[in-house]
């Protein structure tokens, strides 16, 4: 007898019933609900399609024959491997001197703080601040001749980036061991 009642009060309404129910709505609260019924299927007709991924997300790469467990990208479909993707660009030095150029001294090294716009140095700036460093060390007494391991401890920072920016532009016969504190509570 409940699912009686139950099914009963579930029942689809009459068309009067609807036409009835909307015209007790206002004018302003149909033209809202109109647009926003227009403003949702045009976002639906346009909204950007996933992309494919250019290979099965389960194998993404394949045994090579006769390599004892080495293996290629499936992307690669047989063809060669990439040493470089632009010629004058096959080393970190001469990648960053490429974006140096292509971005015509450009933004190059961001950093904010929370809840700030983002405040960035120019590929120049970094490569400045780089062989600063690398003088300062040099100075302090480190050398080749010496101990070239040099440990930063630090938080995920601009100046990081600026210390492997050294090894690149410098060559301060330095060694790079990264040790970056991760806290959870703060990512920056």
């Amino acid at each position: 007898m409940q699912a009686h009642e139950l099914l009963k009060q579930l029942r689809i309404p009459e068309l009067s019933e609807v036409r009835d129910y909307l015209r007790s709505f206002s004018t302003n609260t149909l033209l809202g609900m109109g647009a926003f019924t227009a403003v949702t299927a045009y976002w639906y007709a346009t909204r950007p399609k996933a992309l494919q991924a250019p290979c099965d997300l389960r194998m993404q790469s394949i045994e090579l024959p006769g390599g004892e467990f080495a293996r290629r990208g499936a992307v690669l479909n047989g063809g060669p491997l990439l040493s470089f993707y632009y010629e004058d660009a096959k080393t970190m030095y001469e990648c960053f001197h490429r974006g140096l150029r292509e971005s015509k001294n450009g933004p190059c090294l961001g950093s904010r703080k929370p809840k700030q716009p983002y405040e960035w140095l120019s590929y120049s700036e970094v490569i400045e601040r780089a062989e600063n460093l690398g003088s300062a060390f040099l100075h302090k007494g480190h050398s080749k001749s010496g101990d070239p391991y040099i440990g930063i401890f630090s938080q995920n920072r601009p100046e990081v980036s600026i210390y492997k920016q050294m090894h690149l532009h410098c060559y301060y016969a330095s060694k790079f061991i990264p040790m970056l504190s991760v806290n959870e509570n703060n990512p920056y």
